[in-house]
Order: C-alpha cells, then structure tokens, then sequence
C-alpha cells in the first residue's frame, strides 16, 4: 500500500504545470522582441523566444473556452500582440505571475458569449 501511494505522489508532483513568475516571463518576452527583424539572433534569444510562446500555448490550451474564447480565424500573432501590449501598460501585474497576465490580456478580444 505504501508503495501504491509513493508512485501516486510521485505522478502528481512529476505532472504539475510550472507556472511561470513574472520576471521569467518579462525576460522571454525580451528575447523574443530580439527575435522581430534580428538578422543573427543569439542562441539564447532563439531559445527563449521559442519558450514564450510555448507558455502562450500552454495556457491558451487549457483556458480557451474556459477564461476566453479564441475564435477559429484569430492569428497567433494578433494574440501574442495583445500579451505583450497588456504586459508593457502593466509591468506591475508582474508580480503575481504569467498566467492571469495571459488570461487578462486574452479576455477582452476573445470573451465567450454565455
């Protein structure tokens, strides 16, 4: 029985989201900024731009149809554009983490209709 809840425990802890503090998030954001129009990248803006949007996705996976409503013919980059405007009026928000930044951003161009 003890055995039984050791791997339970185990597979909760090895399948929890990380989520993302703020300050993480600001500085993918920069590199990926980087990324717009740079000729030669750096390695690290590459690798960092590519992981924020891959948090993006992550939480527009599991919040659509919950917290917002993408519709089918939005673009990624007009979402993206949204993040990053609502990120810049509110360095501040920071604080509290990535994800409710995300869900703010998101909401008000793709609420759901009740």
């Amino acid at each position: 029985m003890t055995r039984y809840f050791a791997f339970a425990a185990g597979l909760l802890i090895a399948t929890t989201a990380h989520a993302m503090k703020g300050d993480e998030f600001a500085r993918l954001m920069d590199s990926y900024q980087k990324l717009q129009g740079a000729k030669s990248p750096s390695r690290d803006d590459e690798l960092g731009g590519a992981a924020f949007i891959a948090y993006i996705r992550g939480v527009e996976d599991s919040m659509n149809g919950v917290r917002f409503c993408i519709t089918a013919g939005a673009s990624s980059s007009q979402q993206v554009a949204f993040i990053m405007k609502y990120v810049k009026a509110h360095p501040e928000e920071l604080l509290s983490g990535a994800t409710p930044r995300i869900v703010q951003a998101v909401q008000p161009p793709y609420p759901c209709s009740l």
